[in-house]
């Protein structure tokens, strides 16, 4: 457990895991998780790096823009707990920092994500938000932990959402694992590890 990727993603599972047991306590929604709740449309930018984890061995930067639309979803609702149903469309980039001659230097992709995203309140207005879906995502070129150009791409993620000056602002880590499930051997798959930065509207 050295590497410092496994170790980001064992703090990511424990933190997701720890916050849905405060959330099985909730006893209904406050004010603040009710204006969450409502339709919203998102806009951010993300930027983190490849993880040796799962199989992976590139070593990658990556940054990219993206936009969602949100809505309430009772479907995913779990106990007192409600959730949005969030699309979102991406790019990213990603740029290769290792030494192997046949890497791509530079890759370019455009995804799609749908995922359950459940807001929790806390003691304070800053809200706490746990996202876990799935998408997915074409790539312009191979590489060699990506076997295909088209990939599936499960999510899972969370983060704190504050409201300054009558806006609220989303800062998360999300962990997002792209492969091609199985069907072209040896499928690898990239884990990027993301901090991502967002406004809702």
């Amino acid at each position: 457990m050295s590497h410092p990727g496994l170790k980001s993603l064992l703090l990511l599972a424990w933190g997701c895991l720890g916050i849905s047991a405060l959330a099985q306590t909730n006893e209904g929604l406050n004010v603040h998780t009710e204006r969450l709740l409502r339709p919203s449309r998102y806009a951010g930018t993300f930027f983190g790096a490849s993880q040796h984890i799962l199989g992976s061995s590139e070593d990658r930067l990556v940054g990219g823009v993206s936009l969602g639309y949100g809505e309430p979803e009772r479907q995913f609702r779990f106990r007192n707990l409600h959730a949005q149903w969030v699309w979102e469309g991406y790019l990213l980039q990603t740029d290769y920092i290792g030494n192997h001659p046949s890497a791509p230097e530079t890759t370019y992709g455009f995804g799609v994500l749908s995922y359950a995203r459940y807001y929790f309140k806390t003691p304070s207005t800053v809200m706490v938000y746990v996202d876990l879906g799935w998408g997915l995502q074409y790539r312009d070129k191979t590489s060699l932990d990506l076997d295909t150009r088209i990939n599936s791409t499960p999510v899972i993620g969370m983060g704190v959402v504050v409201n300054l000056f009558d806006q609220d602002w989303l800062v998360g880590l999300r962990l997002l694992h792209t492969s091609n499930g199985g069907t072209n051997p040896p499928n690898t798959g990239e884990n990027l590890l993301l901090l991502t930065i967002g406004a809702r509207f």
